[in-house]
């Protein structure tokens, strides 16, 4: 008997387990959540697309956020009208790799004295990728665009501002007299568009 004791106490465990997890209780519990997290998905699904269509239409008035800035100091007379946390600034780096290359030869000349010859590196090959620099909020305001992280702030003016436009979940901030654009993944679900629509709407005001 004594040798079925641990498989019991196990068979008893597992079944206040199962009996905690599958009551109507729990069941109920759960459901509940469940329902939580969709309504609150709701909310800022509807918000996002109220806000999208305030921006893209051009009309009424846009809201004010000003008091929700953090990381970076506004100017006179500068409002925010959009934001989004948990930015990712997203830029363009160079990396250069040596293709064709060799070690060459070593040469024993005499104990303890190698000759090495014939080694060069190859030709040059450039590389460019993406990389995320930083991270922290993008505001849109009537006088910049601005990503303010953890290490740096970034801003264009708006009227330097020469288009906007989305991949996916990026704004791609197109500026004038500027190669690069100014590149933001907004990681807040449905905000992209927002952000997009807002910078749109104030350098067409």
């Amino acid at each position: 008997m004594a040798n079925y004791l641990p498989l019991i106490a196990l068979l008893l465990f597992i079944g206040i387990i199962l009996a905690v997890n599958f009551s109507p209780k729990a069941r109920l519990a759960r459901a509940q959540k469940q329902a939580e997290r969709e309504a609150a998905e709701l909310a800022l699904r509807t918000q996002a697309q109220n806000l999208f269509e305030l921006f893209s239409s051009g009309d009424g008035t846009v809201p004010n956020v000003t008091s929700d800035v953090q990381g970076v100091i506004l100017k006179g007379g500068e409002t925010c009208c959009a934001l989004s946390r948990n930015a990712q600034h997203i830029v363009s780096r160079t990396k250069t790799r040596y293709v064709g290359g060799s070690q060459g030869v070593s040469i024993r000349m005499m104990k303890g004295v190698r000759y090495h010859v014939g080694s060069y590196r190859g030709h040059p090959v450039k590389e460019e990728f993406e990389t995320i620099a930083d991270v922290g909020a993008v505001y849109v305001t009537n006088k910049r665009f601005i990503f303010a992280g953890t290490k740096e702030v970034t801003s264009v003016p708006i009227a330097k501002i020469a288009d906007v436009h989305l991949e996916g979940a990026r704004v791609v901030v197109i500026v004038e007299n500027k190669v690069n654009p100014m590149i933001v993944g907004i990681t807040q679900p449905y905000w992209a568009p927002v952000i997009a629509a807002a910078a749109q709407r104030m350098a067409s005001a």
